[in-house]
């Protein structure tokens, strides 16, 4: 592969990372503004959008717009707990459902990144670049690893290895080394 086909499947992959998870992220916070309405919650509207920005953040972004509405719920005169609880709920079904199924769905191939090596990422790139590292530590990290792919050296093929997680295939089999008669090995 040459170098300009390498810069186009990682245009290419990112482009359709974004869109992808632009339309997922929509359809999330369309779903979650609508139920939060259902429930007449002040400010639904914002909270739909609010959760459509912190769908870009994986992981933490959904607990965090999951966890907006209750303070609000809390504070209103006349709501209860249980009514606070189901502001909780409703959204992190629809979260978990929707994000499971859709985005599993839309992302399926190209970015293929175990989950553990998604929270390591966002981890590390959070701690890095802060709110700007969480967003982009999935393209970042899948770009890392298409780029180890193509390199040739064990230690690149190494990290490759680390980063692809589970799904990746072992390493070529070294050819056992062949002892002589009468050497006994241990």
């Amino acid at each position: 592969q040459r170098p300009g086909e390498k810069k186009h499947g990682i245009k290419h992959l990112m482009q359709r990372y974004l869109l992808w998870k632009t339309v997922s992220s929509a359809v999330i916070g369309a779903a979650v503004g609508f139920c939060l309405g259902i429930m007449k919650v002040d400010l639904a509207f914002v909270f739909g959008i609010l959760t459509f920005f912190l769908n870009f953040i994986p992981n933490v972004g959904a607990a965090i717009a999951e966890l907006l509405p209750v303070p609000l719920v809390l504070l209103a005169p006349d709501r209860t707990v249980s009514d606070a609880f189901l502001v909780f709920l409703i959204p992190f079904i629809i979260h978990n459902v929707l994000g499971c199924i859709l985005e599993n769905k839309l992302m399926q191939h190209g970015l293929d990144l175990h989950p553990l090596i998604v929270v390591i990422a966002l981890t590390f790139w959070s701690s890095v670049w802060g709110v700007a590292g969480a967003i982009l530590s999935v393209p970042l990290t899948s770009v890392i690893r298409l780029w180890l792919e193509e390199l040739e050296n064990p230690y690149a093929q190494t990290a490759f290895m680390l980063i692809n997680g589970p799904q990746s295939k072992p390493p070529k089999e070294v050819e056992p080394v062949q002892v002589p008669d009468g050497f006994h090995t241990a």
